[in-house]
């Protein structure tokens, strides 16, 4: 896990997101998003 910081694009808002970066099958259903989704966002 790693926290990665943004920023909005509308309201220049500084944000902070921990981000699991570990593929485990525990973690892929913990999400709300599909296998293939999951892939698509990798890939972007």
């Amino acid at each position: 896990m790693e926290i990665r910081k943004g920023s909005a694009e509308d309201s220049g808002g500084t944000y902070l997101a921990l981000v699991n970066l570990a593929e485990t099958d525990i973690t892929k259903m913990a999400s709300d998003f599909s296998e293939n989704e999951l892939e698509l966002f990798k890939k972007t």
